[in-house]
């Protein structure tokens, strides 16, 4: 976990890519057909083992978190010759975690959590800029859609119950590195999780394999 947070870290730090914590999340539902998208890492607990994503709770991939709470992740920095590959359970994060984290979203973004309902259907997009402005005037702010009102509010914005965060428990990370003639460099570690409570995990020791490329 310390080398997992270290390659984000140099991801960021170098700066070669518009979203260096940009994760394409699989996920499966009870029809067992996979489904993957793009969410960005906001978090890496590297004593516990898990990573934080935010999301809709409504959104399609909440949906199936909620029927199968387990997924798969990638993360690839093309321009380091790395990529990362985890595996393990999903689980939402505690109310005051994601609360946190919302507290520090721009305003607009805080605003469009509460307009947009994830993956549902939408006729119009005029429709989502209504909802928005009607929202921001039920919290007495500004139209979120004028450019010129840039400054915050004042007021605080509270996170909507239906969004937050995920804490994806990590039973298996394999570190890849870009290999001379196709022969890459990966390593391979697992471990076993044993479940405390809704969202909380013991952690067996790591066994570690190198795999073939």
């Amino acid at each position: 976990m310390i080398l997992v947070g270290q390659w984000l870290d140099e991801a960021v730090d170098r700066n070669l890519q518009p979203n260096p914590t940009s994760m394409t999340l699989a996920t499966t539902g009870r029809d067992a057909r996979p489904s993957a998208r793009v969410v960005l890492i906001k978090g890496v607990n590297r004593e516990l083992g898990f990573a934080e994503f935010h999301t809709n709770y409504g959104s399609r991939k909440a949906r199936e978190l909620d029927a199968n709470g387990w997924a798969a992740g990638t993360l690839h920095w093309d321009a380091l010759g790395r990529q990362l590959r985890l595996e393990g359970p999903v689980r939402r994060s505690p109310a005051a975690a994601s609360d946190a984290y919302f507290a520090t979203r721009p305003w607009r973004s805080q605003i469009n959590a509460w307009a947009s309902r994830q993956s549902a259907a939408l006729a119009d997009p005029a429709d989502l800029e209504h909802a928005a402005r009607q929202i921001a005037r039920d919290f007495g702010l500004p139209d979120p859609c004028d450019a010129s009102s840039a400054a915050a509010p004042a007021n605080a914005i509270p996170r909507p119950d239906f969004w937050g965060g995920y804490r994806f428990w990590l039973t298996a990370i394999e570190f890849w590195l870009s290999g001379r003639d196709r022969f890459h460099e990966r390593i391979r570690y697992e471990r076993d999780l044993r479940a405390e409570d809704s969202d909380r995990f013991t952690a067996g020791p790591w066994s570690r394999a190198r795999l073939q490329p």
